[in-house]
């Protein structure tokens, strides 16, 4: 006979019986009774017209209706079942006793209880006191393992699944103190036992207990009081449940935890302390998914900077690169690529290279999703590339300049010599252009030298600046008036002094000067001015020539690199390694068609 046509297979239909003595009820969450079987019709007197759908506690006496939502409708992890006695109201207004033995939640949630009727005496699956039902299913097939020990300890009752868990069987221990408590964990059991029965809970509480074969099993202990009519406590309830598994899933679980934070904090040490940048783009959306914490450093761009204008670092590139990083980066297909491009700076010299390789991601179906590239600076390693190589052309030379030396210098001496004394027996005309050349060929000479040993016969002293520019100029007048070139000067009135070696100083003045000169073949005017700039002093001298190429500046201090019919291309190269051995820098600023500015920076020194 089914009272409600609403229930379903979900809340077991199986579990409802008409059988007499029991009366079997189904509540729902909010407390609303969803099915009563013939026994509860025969206890209360209502018929289920009246009862179905009503609240429970409608029906509970005023008394005990705190009892009954404390002990049903908590009925859910981590709170364990107590029974209990209620007063019901039957349909002529009196009260019958109602103990509720059982309770369990259904598959949606909903109480299924077992109720007996206490008017009746026909509880005879109840025993000590009639308050223990061990024979009930829910606690012989419970999966949980049960026991039920008297007020001193003693075992009462066992269900199977204590008996497969901890190995002894209910005749082994029945009315022995309970066995599972290990010998330390008495005192703590003991103190358990006392919450209980000053009315606490004890619920999947965590310690340990023992199996007959001696090992300690980890659990977790829920103990409830049983209770009398009068609720007087008679026993207590122990429900243990193994957490062995439990706590070996949670020790890998930690181990995992570990191992991906000691990870993260590894992959985090790596990408916060190198310098090469790592980056991460989406092909398809063509966004930048990561950026390792070198990325603004690297390439000057803030985040906001980045998310108003995502491709604002090309700006910085040179337009021959441009195309070349845009189709590098776009490319789809799945093998790793690499790509050298060069990076423009606020000057000249600050001018980068920079190294990426880019390694394909791919999808399930082996089409590229991302790129992972990795971007490094390679200038430093350019400029050291470059510093080798003009080592070995340096040495190269310096052998060269010592044969020449060797070979030349003493010939070269006596054709002089014999050229002049010619000069004065004949007066011929053509000893001044042979004298000319032949000391042409001398000062090439020197230059070689200079290059194989510039510290020969250096003599370092303190030297005012103004006077060495004033002694070159002069010196260099005649040629520029020739030339029709005006030499003009503007030198620092408060007479810097230097720390040189005084012809090498005027020897490098001197291939400055010469150089600007033969830069206006239609002549103009030289301008050397002096200042002081942070404690150095700027050696300024620009002409009004024709410039140089930007294609072409960065050879100028190579050597032999020259773009005069009659230049060895070892003038400027001679300059730079004479101006940095004094500890100075010399820069070159030019513009096509408007004329070349040369710079000399020299540390100043103190008059004392």
């Amino acid at each position: 006979m089914v009272y409600n046509s609403k229930l379903t297979d979900d809340d077991s239909i199986q579990w409802f019986s008409n059988e007499k003595d029991e009366i079997r009820l189904l509540i729902d969450k909010s407390g609303r009774i969803k099915y009563i079987n013939p026994v509860m019709e025969t206890v209360s007197q209502h018929i289920v017209v009246d009862i179905i759908d009503q609240n429970l506690l409608e029906f509970i006496h005023p008394n005990d209706k705190e009892k009954t939502i404390e002990n049903l409708f908590y009925l859910q992890p981590p709170h364990s079942f107590t029974p209990f006695i209620i007063r019901f109201l039957r349909k002529d207004g009196s009260y019958c006793k109602l103990y509720f033995a059982s309770a369990e939640l259904s598959e949606r949630g909903w109480i299924q209880a077992i109720v007996y009727n206490k008017n009746r005496e026909k509880e005879k699956h109840l025993k000590n006191d009639s308050i223990i039902n061990v024979n009930h299913p829910l606690f012989t097939m419970s999966d949980s393992s049960a026991v039920i020990i008297s007020l001193d300890g003693r075992v009462m009752a066992a269900n199977q699944a204590f008996e497969k868990l901890y190995g002894w069987t209910l005749k082994e221990i029945s009315d022995q103190f309970i066995p599972i408590v290990p010998e330390h964990l008495i005192d703590e059991f003991n103190e358990l036992k006392e919450r209980v029965t000053n009315g606490g809970n004890v619920v999947h509480y965590p310690t340990f207990r023992l199996k007959k074969d001696g090992r300690l099993l980890p659990v977790t202990l829920s103990l409830s009081a049983v209770k009398d009519d009068t609720g007087k406590i008679k026993a207590l309830s122990s429900v243990t449940h193994d957490r062995t598994e439990y706590l070996e899933t949670q020790k890998i679980i930690e181990k995992q935890k570990e191992l991906l934070i000691t990870r993260e904090k590894v992959m985090s040490y790596i990408t916060e302390n190198i310098k090469e940048v790592i980056c991460l783009y989406d092909i398809s959306n063509r966004k930048l998914l990561y950026k390792s914490p070198s990325y603004d450093s690297f390439w000057g761009v803030s985040d906001e900077e980045l998310l108003k204008d995502p491709m604002q670092w090309l700006e910085n590139l040179h337009h021959e690169d441009r195309d070349k990083l845009i189709e590098f980066h776009r490319a789809t297909d799945n093998s790793p690529k690499e790509l050298e491009y060069e990076v423009k700076g606020d000057t000249e010299e600050e001018t980068r290279w920079i190294w990426s390789k880019i390694t394909p991601i791919l999808d399930e179906t082996g089409t590229v999703i991302h790129h992972m590239c990795i971007s490094q600076d390679m200038t430093d390693i350019k400029k050291r590339d470059n510093m080798l190589k003009k080592r070995d052309e340096l040495g190269i030379i310096g052998q060269l300049a010592a044969g020449i030396a060797h070979e030349i210098r003493n010939p070269l001496t006596a054709v002089k010599g014999f050229i002049q004394l010619l000069n004065e027996e004949t007066n011929n005309a053509y000893s001044d252009v042979i004298l000319s050349e032949l000391e042409r060929i001398e000062f090439i000479m020197n230059e070689f030298l200079m290059l194989a040993k510039p510290e020969q016969e250096a003599i370092m002293k303190k030297q005012y600046i103004n006077d060495l520019l004033k002694e070159m100029i002069a010196f260099m007048t005649p040629e520029a008036l020739l030339n029709q070139v005006e030499i003009k000067m503007e030198l620092d009135q408060g007479q810097p002094i230097v720390h040189c070696e005084p012809k090498q100083i005027k020897q490098v003045i001197m291939n400055l000067v010469k150089n600007a000169i033969e830069a206006m073949p239609s002549g103009g005017e030289v301008r050397v001015t002096t200042r002081r700039e942070d404690g150095w002093i700027a050696i300024d001298i620009k002409d009004q020539g024709i410039g140089i190429p930007k294609d072409k500046q960065v050879y100028l201090f190579e050597p032999f690199y020259s773009e005069k019919e009659r230049g060895t291309g070892l003038g400027l190269m001679v300059s730079k390694k004479i101006i940095e051995q004094h500890k100075g820098k010399i820069r070159i600023f030019s513009k096509e068609g408007s004329g070349t500015l040369v710079q000399v920076l020299m540390p100043i020194e103190n008059k004392d």
